[in-house]
């Protein structure tokens, strides 16, 4: 009689013990799945988003310059409009540089420190002014991307050509020459390799 309690009171306490650790082993299964199932969540939010990235543009620039007077090398006169596109970024947070437009011996113009402060998207126009431009101009736009808040780049290349309307007067045509590449910011500086004239 007392092996057949002792019988019965181990196999309840296998039976106490098997149904604890099937449900704590439930437990752990469920937040393993759901730790799972987040994180596929997060990259294919982050996926999408660089999908997205790569098929708009969270900004462009528009380019022109033009010289007049004498003598024929003076400076050019230029104007950058920039438009942006993300509704809360941060105007002190985007960098805007011109590869082939040479002044002060530099052959890339940084005009980060002259966009007009504020937040969100909209036009801006800033004004330049350049020793020299080359047959090929590039502008870089780095921005923070507005959901993945990383630093992107919308990169755009122009070739440009003179046209002499007046006398005295040289305008510069920029034309697109490729279609604009929105990545991830490499951190490489804004470059083209063509010479200045």
């Amino acid at each position: 009689m007392r092996s057949l309690q002792a019988l019965r009171d181990v196999s309840g306490y296998s039976r106490n013990a098997f149904f604890s650790s099937l449900a704590a082993g439930l437990v752990v299964a469920i937040g393993m799945m759901g730790g799972w199932l987040a994180y596929g969540a997060h990259e294919r939010q982050v996926a999408q988003a660089q999908a997205d990235a790569s098929e708009m543009s969270l900004g462009f620039v528009c380019l022109s310059a033009e010289r007049s007077g004498t003598p024929e090398n003076g400076p050019y006169q230029g104007v950058v409009s920039l438009s942006l596109y993300g509704t809360d970024t941060p105007h002190n947070a985007v960098k805007l540089r011109l590869a082939g437009i040479h002044t002060a011996g530099n052959s890339v113009l940084d005009l980060s420190s002259v966009i007009p402060a504020g937040v969100g998207s909209g036009a801006s126009q800033i004004e330049f002014t350049a020793e020299a431009i080359d047959p090929t101009v590039t502008a870089c736009l780095t921005m923070p991307h507005p959901r993945l808040q990383t630093p992107y780049r919308v990169t755009q290349t122009y070739n440009t050509t003179r046209s002499h309307p007046g006398e005295s007067l040289q305008q510069v045509e920029f034309t697109r020459a490729t279609a604009d590449k929105v990545a991830p910011d490499d951190g490489n500086p804004c470059s083209t390799g063509s010479s200045a004239n």
